[in-house]
């Protein structure tokens, strides 16, 4: 079979990537794979593997993406003769939908819809002129596929919610999609690489939760609550609010104790006066165990190190004073580079057992990194 796939990621070509990797492996199940990426200029055409050829739109006004593929498209079926009953084109994308369904009439070519979006949540179409216009997209796509994909159990479920109908059968608010079969086909994930992988968390924690996806208004937060556990008091404080309060971000971290809220301001800038320490430290010069550094603040007089570090994070200064959350704001602060080690004293030898007092600030598993690295 001859497949024709229609992409919006140009990291395609990009050699050595993931994505380019992936596509090397789908080309191995085809006879040939031939792929239109929608890009802006300065890409060209290549051959990644002996049967999968790679196209770049190179066009540098988006809307001029759709003609630009159909016209590159037309070209592969035309020249590379792509037998209708042997060929299949393939699309992901709201805006590649549209170019499928073209060659689809143009052509008769069979047209697989994949759906990795659930742009049938009620705040898909709600949280921009971009997803509404997206949302119509992927309608077409499911009314014009000949088969469709979705890459979730939660997606065929949402999509049945929104267009009541059977597998065979789907309704649409504005008509039907009349025969078309959808199959739920995981992107396949190697469970076993990751249970393998070495953990990036520290050991102590009975029960960690690790949730994958990005917080956007199209999420469901109540979904997510129910799969909390009770113990995560705070966690699900943040999600209950959410859940009644989509777009209420600022109301959520309100629900949070000061003290807890304010933890993620202090450890963002103890970051960058240890991502700034750490330079210094590399300067070969005598030190003073007086030296201070800036916890940089909304007040703090910040050097050219200090603005060089907020300017590669994309900050500046008065990203220290919310005006909507007033209560996170801070000043900033002075932090001294060396901490004294009090009363120090070693308590038993099998197991080490040590005794020793710290400053405020300082923290004892610092102390002891420290020591273990140096013993």
């Amino acid at each position: 079979m001859k497949v024709l796939m229609l992409s919006a990621d140009s990291k395609i070509f990009e050699k050595g990537s993931a994505v380019q990797a992936r596509m090397i492996e789908y080309g191995a199940l085809f006879d040939e794979l031939h792929i239109v990426v929608y890009t802006q200029s300065g890409f060209v055409r290549e051959k990644i593997a002996p049967n999968i050829f790679i196209y770049p739109t190179n066009t540098k006004i988006k809307f001029l993406y759709f003609f630009r593929a159909y016209k590159i498209s037309k070209k592969i079926i035309k020249n590379w003769k792509l037998e209708i009953g042997n060929s299949m084109v393939t699309s992901q994308e709201a805006a590649t939908n549209l170019v499928a369904t073209l060659l689809k009439w143009r052509f008769g070519i069979r047209f697989q819809a994949q759906v990795h979006t659930d742009f049938a949540s009620p705040y898909f179409k709600k949280e921009s002129l971009k997803n509404w216009l997206r949302y119509w997209g992927y309608v077409c796509g499911l009314k014009n596929a000949d088969c469709i994909r979705v890459v979730s159990k939660k997606i065929a479920a949402s999509l049945d919610t929104k267009y009541p109908g059977t597998t065979a059968e789907l309704a649409t608010g504005r008509g039907k999609i009349q025969n078309t079969k959808y199959t739920v086909v995981p992107i396949f994930v190697d469970a076993q690489k990751i249970k393998n992988a070495e953990p990036f968390l520290p050991k102590p924690f009975d029960f960690t939760v690790l949730w994958v996806g990005r917080l956007e208004k199209e999420k469901n937060f109540a979904e997510a609550l129910a799969y909390f556990p009770r113990h995560l008091k705070y966690e699900r404080m943040l999600l209950e609010h959410l859940a009644s309060h989509p777009n209420d971000f600022v109301g959520a971290l309100q629900k949070f104790p000061r003290h807890l809220a304010l933890m993620f301001i202090h450890a963002f800038q103890a970051k960058l006066f240890n991502e700034m320490l750490e330079e210094r430290m590399k300067e070969n010069r005598n030190w003073s165990l007086e030296e201070t550094g800036k916890l940089i603040g909304s007040d703090s007089v910040l050097g050219e190190r200090e603005k060089r570090r907020l300017e590669k994070e994309g900050l500046m200064q008065d990203s220290f004073s919310f005006k909507t959350m007033p209560f996170l704001s801070s000043r900033g602060s002075e932090r001294a580079f060396f901490a004294e080690l009090k009363d120090f004293e070693v308590l038993a030898e099998n197991p080490l057992k040590l005794s020793f007092s710290l400053g405020s600030g300082c923290y004892a598993t610092v102390v002891l990194n420290w020591l273990l690295d140096k013993s």
